[in-house]
């Protein structure tokens, strides 16, 4: 016969959470994603600029660094499944495109800021696209 001792740790299953975007200050409603995307990708590059009447010894243009850009975060197949709901994906869609027009009845003229959120992971970006 086998025993167990009381105080022996039980196995949790792991709690996935879906990634969302959260308006930031609520200046727009926040997009909540029905399914974790299937694709996530960085990107970041530098600018150098070419000087074309400056040349070195090798006789190339010389260059300069001038600055970063921003990291550019893609998401990909982001899906809306409402075939048992039966209601109109629209309704994800139309908060979606809010994402990439400017805020109603702000003086900056521009569109929302997000804060990308998985777990307790966050950073802040905004939709280009």
């Amino acid at each position: 016969m086998a025993s167990q001792s009381i105080n022996s740790p039980q196995k949790r299953q792991p709690q996935l959470e879906k990634a969302k975007l959260k308006a930031y200050n609520g200046e727009a409603p926040d997009i909540d994603l029905m399914f974790n995307p299937s694709e996530i990708s960085f990107s970041r590059s530098n600018n150098w600029e070419e000087h074309t009447g400056n040349r070195g010894s090798t006789l190339l243009p010389k260059i300069n660094f001038s600055g970063v850009q921003p990291y550019r975060f893609d998401l990909k197949q982001i899906i809306y499944d409402t075939y048992e709901t039966k209601e109109s994906v629209m309704k994800y869609i139309n908060i979606i495109k809010k994402g990439v027009e400017t805020i109603e009845g702000s003086s900056d003229k521009r569109p929302p800021v997000y804060k990308f959120t998985w777990k307790d992971e966050y950073f802040y970006c905004v939709m280009t696209s």
